[in-house]
């Protein structure tokens, strides 16, 4: 189901959408689509990276239950009239002198100019009673295609944010895409958070949006740190685990392998790897075990307890690497470089946790997102126990997520405005070593999505579901739209479900699925026994 319903969000592609009032709205329409009347916003700096821009985000939820669609829209809409939220309802446009993004807010959003892009088809049906669903999702709605990407957004008057829902009689789905240009995945749950709030009458509870005219990155690139020497870190040279950042000939090294990778791996697809609490519960035991049995391999200092996330991290590396064998030729001899996404709310308590002048804690809507290098040998991370390398990770991923330390790299990363707008793209790594990039949005609890009050049926628990409670997903669906083809043998934690279950999504070749099928088998044969 979860496959489908990737397949299904990515149909929105090329559908034809409609805006709040119905109006069928095409990228063509709008022969010159800046309005005098807009207000205009630069973009923040982390978000105008060229890298950001060949990605649109896309959510899908599932829900067991029967919603009220036009609740759901007008809470939406709603939200994004509230203050600095309208930031979110802006146009983006190209500025052609600098090269920078700019976001266009209307002074009013009308039916002709909505705050979401919205479309909506219903099917008198049961889900699993639609003669297509077992196959695909289908086309939400007919009519003429549209071209979908980046320059949509930039050549139309299209807002954002895109909602499309699918109605059965006994469930319904609700997709989100938004362009990463405009957030990640903490701006997510930040908007998914303040949405619910909206449809339940709290609007008065509302958080402050922080960031509408400000960029709060320029905040954290001076921040001062007491008794903390902060210049080595604003130097060109900052390293990150030992390495400086991958640029000139290391770079042109890490582009070769890449494109070795292309050429000559195997086709990557993306699927759902769904790991019950139970099978959560094996994993971690057996991480523990592994932790007490090499306890010798550990200093004292080196004595850490690691976390769900950097366990999820090691298992997912090595089963990857384990089977990447023709696409990376004499891998055993390599470093990999796994690389951890670092939510810079969560680790810059100093910025993000005074509140504003009404006692509120603003929320920000925007890519705050640094990054933490763990280099490990090919050889050591696939013969060592599990335990290890996540404990290798915690400890690596730990000083690098503090608050000098990333307020160095944003110093850096600001600095270097040429090349992130022609790139995007900061690694810290040598160009001959195994990029692994992995993400958790486990922080961000999408599974918490509430749309609770606008449930008008319910079919009470259907096997399988992980949710129980009236207007949470069941299942949840991340869709990566993008142009870039170098997405490969990538993990990310989708999150956690109410009942403890874990949602991983990746994209790789037919070997690691392999390797991930016999792995599960494995689990499923250790949960058995207990």
């Amino acid at each position: 189901m979860e496959a489908l319903l990737g397949s299904w969000v990515s149909n929105l592609c090329a559908s034809q959408l409609t805006n709040h009032n119905g109006k069928h709205v095409q990228a063509g329409d709008l022969p010159d689509p800046k309005r005098p009347t807009d207000e205009v916003l630069v973009a923040h700096a982390l978000d105008d990276a060229r890298a950001l821009r060949d990605i649109i985000m896309g959510l899908a939820f599932r829900f067991d239950h029967v919603l009220d669609c036009d609740k759901i829209l007008d809470a939406l809409a709603r939200l994004l009239e509230v203050g600095g939220w309208r930031r979110l309802g802006g146009r983006l446009r190209l500025n052609k002198k600098t090269g920078r993004i700019e976001i266009h807010v209307p002074k009013k959003f009308t039916p002709d100019r909505p705050a979401v892009r919205y479309s909506h088809v219903t099917f008198d049906m049961n889900m699993d009673q639609h003669p297509q669903l077992r196959d695909h999702f289908p086309h939400p709605t007919e009519g003429p295609s549209m071209q979908s990407g980046f320059q949509e957004y930039l050549q139309s008057d299209h807002p954002q944010i895109s909602l499309h829902v699918v109605s059965f009689r006994d469930a319904t789905l609700v997709a989100v895409k938004i362009p990463h240009f405009s957030t990640d995945i903490i701006g997510w749950h930040h908007l998914l958070h303040n949405w619910s709030l909206v449809l339940s009458g709290l609007e008065d509870e509302v958080q402050p949006f922080g960031g509408f005219n400000e960029d709060i990155t320029e905040r954290i690139a001076h921040l001062s740190i007491p008794d903390k020497p902060s210049e080595k870190l604003s130097s060109p040279d900052i390293e990150l685990a030992g390495h400086k950042q991958l640029t000139g000939l290391g770079m042109f090294l890490f582009v070769l392998r890449f494109l070795w990778a292309i050429l000559f791996g195997p086709r990557v697809t993306s699927r759902t790897v769904f790991l019950p609490a139970k099978t959560m519960q094996i994993l971690r035991e057996e991480t523990r075990r592994d932790l007490e049995t090499h306890v010798q391999q550990c200093s004292s200092s080196q004595k850490i307890t690691p976390s769900d996330a950097d366990m999820l991290t090691a298992w997912t590396a090595k089963m990857t690497l384990t089977s990447t064998s023709r696409e990376i030729p004499n891998k055993m001899s390599q470093t990999a470089s796994i690389m951890t996404v670092v939510d810079m709310r969560k680790r810059c308590p100093s910025i993000f946790s005074p509140p504003d002048d009404n006692g509120q804690v603003p929320v920000y809507i925007q890519n705050l997102s640094s990054v933490a290098m763990t280099h490990l040998p090919v050889k050591a991370l696939l013969s060592q126990p599990l335990g290890i390398t996540a404990s290798q990770i915690r400890r690596s991923v730990t000083p690098q997520a503090s608050e000098e330390v990333i307020s160095g790299v944003v110093r850096h990363v600001l600095a270097d405005v040429p090349g992130r707008l022609r790139t995007g793209t900061t690694l810290f790594a040598k160009g001959t070593e195994i990029l692994f990039p992995t993400s958790n949005w486990t922080c961000a609890r999408l599974f918490e999505f509430d749309l609770g009050p606008a449930v008008i049926g319910h079919t009470g628990n259907k096997p399988g579901s992980s949710n129980a409670r009236p207007g949470r997903p069941m299942t949840i669906a991340p869709v990566v739209f993008s142009t870039n083809p170098v997405i490969r043998n990538t993990w990310t934690v989708t999150g956690r479900d109410a009942q403890g279950n874990y949602w991983l999504q990746a994209v790789s070749g037919d070997e690691t699925w392999a390797v991930v099928g016999r792995e599960l088998e494995r689990l499923k044969a250790a949960v058995a026994l207990i």
